[in-house]
């Protein structure tokens, strides 16, 4: 009969060789799969307010085109909360004031570089003093803003809100006060994170590894119900060109672009939909010790009729040749948002007559086709931002 044994010297190193693969397996793991401080903050919360269990947009790249403007595809690196921008630590960095910027497409900066937004510009002119935060959603409006304010200020207590509201944020109906905030769901420091990976991959899909090189276009391509195109073709097909037609079919334009300036120019012309924006803003900064600040952000047919020729490519039956957004009678809703921040002691401001402005010198600083900036148009604003930025 034989017996089995080991001796303590073996025995020490078996240990610690298994215990030293643990550790490499848990380092390996937690470079590969990070996770952010709030296990349940994400920014499809704020996209998908529905209920639905969407899969988290964690440091997923998305990409923007618009083939008749330029060949080049936008690519925006997107944090561990979805948001386009670095890293949010939780814990302020000593000596450092916090701004936080929240807006729509224009903050994000739809076609322009990483680091040609809006924050990068802000940040620039601001120093190592600030950090800057890039809250910018594309497609979203005062609703997703209020809940983003009510969920984003108390955990991260930024010292300072910049509130970017663009011409079209302001529709059909006013915005609904949030009646619930985020309850923080911290990540536990000390769980494995195989575990975690695992859990988490069961509650909100596959977890992304650091190496996944996936890049998701904004957007949706013939067939996809989130593309007009796919069962309006043929009612569509009347307002605009061939060329713009297809691009916008494949995902290569916007395929909201049909009609724009038809929209825009009926929703300026209305009273701005603004609800309980201001004070809520005012009383969720107040309530964190942070200073409000409310920025106006100009549709490009606000500054100049320069885009109308372009505009007019993808409207060809709903809008009038004579119309001219550029005029006193489009700048109610800047007027009645600089009425309400005055009412209720938050700063404001216009950056319309900035933009008008370098139009007017020749210096156009939106693509012909898609609406939004090129890179130096959102440099301008966030220098203008910060120029006038009564925090400094």
């Amino acid at each position: 009969m034989s017996h089995f044994s080991i001796s303590p010297r073996r025995l020490i190193r078996l240990i610690a060789s298994f215990v030293g693969l643990l550790i490499f397996q848990e380092i390996f793991l937690r470079i590969c799969f990070p996770f952010p401080d709030i296990k349940n903050l994400d920014r499809i919360s704020y996209l998908e307010r529905n209920g639905k269990a969407s899969a988290y947009t964690r440091n997923l790249t998305r990409t923007w085109e618009s083939q008749p403007d330029t060949n080049h595809v936008f690519t925006h690196e997107m944090n561990l909360y979805g948001f386009r921008d670095a890293e949010w630590p939780l814990a302020k960095t000593e000596g450092k004031k916090r701004v936080l910027f929240i807006g729509d497409s224009f903050v994000e900066g739809i076609m322009a570089e990483q680091d040609e937004t809006i924050t990068a510009a802000f940040q620039a002119q601001a120093g190592d003093g600030y950090e800057v935060f890039n809250a910018g959603m594309v497609g979203q409006g005062l609703d997703a803003y209020l809940q983003l304010l009510a969920d984003l200020v108390p955990l991260f207590r930024p010292d300072h809100v910049i509130l970017c509201i663009y011409a079209n944020d302001l529709g059909k109906s006013a915005p609904t006060v949030p009646e619930f905030y985020l309850e923080p769901e911290y990540a536990n420091p000390y769980q494995p994170r195989f575990l975690a990976v695992i859990r988490e991959g069961r509650r909100h899909g596959a977890i992304r590894p650091i190496w996944d090189g996936e890049r998701r276009s904004y957007l949706p391509a013939v067939p996809d119900s989130a593309n007009p195109w796919t069962t309006n073709a043929a009612q569509l097909q009347a307002q605009t060109t061939a060329p713009l037609a297809e691009a916008m079919q494949t995902a290569r334009l916007n395929p909201y672009r049909t009609n724009a300036l038809a929209k825009e120019e009926h929703y300026l012309r209305q009273p701005p939909k603004l609800g309980e924006t201001i004070p809520f803003f005012q009383y969720i900064c107040e309530e964190n010790q942070a200073q409000p600040f409310v920025v106006y952000l100009p549709s490009r047919n606000q500054a100049t009729a320069y885009y109308l020729r372009y505009e007019r490519e993808l409207c060809r039956t709903q809008c009038d040749p004579e119309w001219n957004l550029a005029t006193a009678e489009f700048e109610l809703h800047p007027r009645v948002i600089g009425e309400q921040c005055a009412r209720f002691g938050v700063p404001f401001l216009d950056l319309l007559p900035t933009v008008r402005a370098r139009e007017a010198a020749g210096d156009h600083l939106y693509w012909k086709y898609d609406e939004h900036m090129r890179g130096r148009g959102y440099r301008l604003l966030g220098t203008t931002i910060w120029d006038n930025w009564p925090g400094k």
